[in-house]
């Protein structure tokens, strides 16, 4: 399983790109991006663009959804590698204030996620925050809440050769599953094979 799954999505996703541009499509080439962060001097690799998770409330309204935003993270503290899942949740419902509201001004999100990876849960519990002086990805509104959680490379990987991808976010509130929405988890494998060479 593994890294020649990786390979060839990662390859496939770059073939699309290219033939994407030859038929005039435009549209976002997912790459890495290398920062050194401005409070702890370490460096930071992360993507240029998270995946999007979604999930409905027709009760609620029509044609208006929950966001997840999930991006993989590498810090870099002197050669000790850390990797970390980034998510970052919002709402474009407008809810009454006896509903839950995925938009307050809470620092953090979930308590807990659990990755559903082809159907196989992955719980993610882990929620030591890096000490960041810039953040890797942002939203689209500042009411975004985001929190990191640790994992190792190899669930990086995993995410990345899954053909079904899900996150069920679980807190005070509840529990509530988002679906893929846009963007390929295969990319989280330029993240975690970013530095496979080196080992």
């Amino acid at each position: 399983m593994t890294s020649s799954i990786v390979t060839a999505r990662i390859a496939a996703l770059l073939l699309a790109t290219t033939l994407a541009g030859c038929l005039g499509v435009s549209g976002p080439q997912v790459t890495t991006v290398d920062y050194l962060d401005p409070k702890t001097v370490n460096t930071v690799t992360h993507l240029s663009a998270p995946v999007v998770f979604a999930r409905e409330e027709p009760s609620l309204a029509a044609n208006v959804r929950d966001y997840l935003y999930a991006g993989p993270v590498e810090v870099n503290q002197m050669g000790e590698i850390r990797y970390y899942l980034w998510i970052g949740e919002w709402s474009t419902i407008d809810r009454l204030p006896e509903e839950y509201d995925v938009t307050s001004a809470t620092e953090e999100t979930a308590d807990a996620i659990v990755v559903w990876l082809d159907g196989q849960p992955n719980t993610l519990s882990d929620d030591r925050q890096p000490t960041l002086g810039q953040m890797p990805y942002r939203g689209p509104v500042d009411s975004l809440r985001s929190k990191f959680f640790r994992v190792s490379r190899d669930q990086l990987r995993q995410m990345a050769v899954a053909q079904n991808v899900a996150v069920q976010l679980q807190d005070a509130a509840g529990s509530r599953r988002y679906q893929l929405w846009s963007g390929d988890p295969a990319t989280f494998a330029m993240i975690s094979d970013l530095r496979a060479t080196l080992d």
